[in-house]
């Protein structure tokens, strides 16, 4: 009998009242409802998806603010996955990958080729890449394809079971010959930052540095886009490259006005129905690839992160 339980009867007891144990249990319950938080409208749930580090991290967040969730600081949780990166084998193309349904293209561009989700072909997006090093993003498995919940009568459906992991089957894949996660943080407690401005930490802004000064030395942003609110920072080691980081400078379009998506086509009478911009139509990484030893700068360009989302 666990200590609420005990303390209860106890209670009813001394006092010679079932109606007092109903009084508590009420409470209790109450109490739960009001420390889960308010529960969001449908638009809200939705624009909670365009959080800067992606689908991963609950809430909405302004610049500059620390990535805690349920208690804990950013350094006691794992950073969430951004992208998932891959080489190329020899020989083999990303039209390989995208004939087995895959989404793949190249991970660094020139901003006219950025991929906005939705509005060009899969296999033209693949058959543009000329380069070995790509983004890949894997379709979601349904889940009637991974196992299909039984229900009955007073029986309740269980949790749909979530999709393995792409990246172990793209392991075995052959047109690659390496892949994996691009990571929100770096996992260098030296260079691991808890704050979209990196400010917090010396050893993110010593390679910050030099890669702010060639995205702006190229030409790919601007003073005034870095100095703007919504921009922010993120560094995490280069998957591909051993000794590399992934310095990206996210820049962010508003997907609402006040509650009204950007792209609802009367936004004088807004509808729940209206669509939702998607995240790669949102937000743009501008990239720097950076020797961790040297700080020197490797390549500098558009990032394709958000393929797919």
């Amino acid at each position: 009998m666990n200590r609420l339980t005990w303390a209860t009867k106890a209670f009813a007891v001394r006092r010679g009242g079932p109606i007092l144990i109903v009084v508590i249990a009420a409470a209790v319950l109450v109490a739960q409802q009001v420390s889960a938080g308010p529960q969001l409208s449908a638009p809200h749930r939705r624009r909670q998806l365009l959080a800067p580090f992606g689908h991963r991290q609950r809430g909405r967040h302004r610049a500059g603010e620390l990535l805690g969730a349920a208690g804990r600081t950013c350094a006691q949780q794992s950073p969430a996955p951004v992208a998932l990166l891959g080489r190329l084998a020899p020989g083999h193309s990303a039209a390989e990958l995208s004939a087995t349904g895959y989404d793949v293209a190249a991970l660094m561009v020139p901003r006219q080729d950025m991929v906005i989700t939705g509005t060009v072909a899969r296999a033209a997006v693949a058959a543009a890449v000329t380069g070995p090093l790509v983004v890949i993003h894997a379709p979601v498995t349904p889940v009637s394809a991974v196992q299909q919940p039984v229900t009955g009568a007073g029986v309740q459906a269980p949790e749909a079971p979530m999709p393995p992991d792409p990246v172990f089957a793209l392991r075995r894949n052959p047109a690659l010959q390496a892949t994996g996660y691009l990571y929100a943080q770096s996992s260098d407690p030296n260079l691991r930052s808890c704050n979209y401005q990196l400010t917090d930490s010396p050893g993110a802004q010593a390679l910050l540095r030099p890669a702010v000064a060639a995205l702006l030395a190229q030409g790919l942003v601007t003073q005034a886009q870095l100095d703007a609110g919504s921009t922010t920072y993120m560094i995490g080691e280069d998957p591909l490259e051993s000794g590399h980081e992934l310095i990206t400078v996210l820049l962010a379009k508003p997907a609402y006005v006040g509650d009204v998506s950007v792209l609802s086509p009367d936004p004088a009478h807004p509808s729940p129905s209206d669509p939702v911009p998607s995240v790669s139509q949102t937000l743009t990484p501008v990239v720097a690839s950076v020797d961790r030893a040297t700080g020197q700068v490797e390549s500098v360009g558009y990032g394709n992160w958000y393929l797919g989302q």
